[in-house]
């Protein structure tokens, strides 16, 4: 639902298209429709947290979900800061404001994060197939959703930025990082 409503409010704020971008007057920018983060939060990320709340929801504590929920929350702003810097239009947040899908995507974010972090290091005897798997697809949706395949594309369209080269590679960086400590954590 949520990346429903971010792509609805992205047409009403008048980024959901490329058209919708340049009859605003601006020639770059990232519409919602080629937004990979969108659509790898549709087809990965939401079925990760339904089946991860389905399997291991039940095992998690209310102190473990708010610490982890709480540890959520800042890395979630300082991805949203990163956001907020851009200089061209986005379906999430441009000239210096979150836009309503942007705050949308606050809500669903921090609820993805939270999801991942009580995954990743609150859950007992998870299956290490399913951690593996998870593992993966989630380095895909880093790399794909933080547009370095856009990036080396680079469209006619697409305003390559430093924070979207430099604020990826940190981010996948540290996301990887954690996921190979917890996968060795599971092998060793």
């Amino acid at each position: 639902m949520a990346i429903l409503a971010e792509g609805t409010l992205s047409y009403f704020d008048g980024t959901f298209t490329l058209a919708q971008i340049r009859k605003r007057g601006h020639t770059k920018g990232m519409p919602f429709v080629f937004h990979a983060a969108m659509w790898t939060d549709l087809l990965i990320i939401n079925p990760i947290m339904a089946i991860s709340l389905y399997r291991y929801g039940g095992l998690w504590s209310l102190k473990q979900i708010l610490i982890v929920g709480a540890i959520a929350l800042a890395a979630n702003v300082v991805m949203h800061l990163l956001y907020v810097s851009n200089n061209y239009p986005d379906p999430l947040a441009w000239g210096g404001r979150l836009t309503s899908a942007g705050y949308i995507h606050v809500l669903y974010a921090g609820a993805g994060y939270t999801i991942m972090g009580l995954l990743y290091f609150c859950t007992p005897g998870i299956d290490h197939a399913f951690l593996f798997n998870v593992s993966a697809l989630l380095c895909l949706h880093i790399f794909v959703g933080t547009h370095m395949i856009i990036n080396m594309i680079e469209p006619s369209w697409w305003m390559k930025t430093i924070s979207t080269d430099k604020g990826s590679i940190v981010t996948i960086l540290v996301v990887w990082a954690l996921i190979g400590l917890r996968c060795f954590q599971i092998v060793h």
